[in-house]
C-alpha cells in the first residue's frame, strides 16, 4: 500500500443514526467518502475514520463543524 492517504477521524457518542447525520452533511456537501471504517465501544462511544479526496477535507471539516 502506498500512502499517506487523506482521512478525518470522527468520535462521538453511540446513539442511533449519529453516522447517518455525518453521511448526511457530507452528501449535502456534495463530498463522497470512498471507504470508512469505525468501532463503537461498551462505553457508548464511537470512532469512525473517513477516507476522502484530499482537497475534500478541508469542505468536509466546514460541513461537520469541525
Amino acid at each position: 500500500m502506498d500512502g499517506p492517504f487523506p482521512a478525518l477521524l470522527i468520535q462521538g457518542d453511540d446513539q442511533s443514526g449519529a453516522l447517518s447525520e455525518i453521511y448526511e452533511k457530507l452528501a449535502r456537501a456534495e463530498i463522497t467518502v470512498n471507504e470508512s471504517s469505525g468501532i463503537a465501544d461498551i462505553s457508548g462511544a464511537y470512532g469512525v475514520v473517513l477516507y476522502l479526496k484530499e482537497e475534500d477535507c478541508v469542505k468536509a471539516m466546514a460541513a461537520l463543524n469541525i
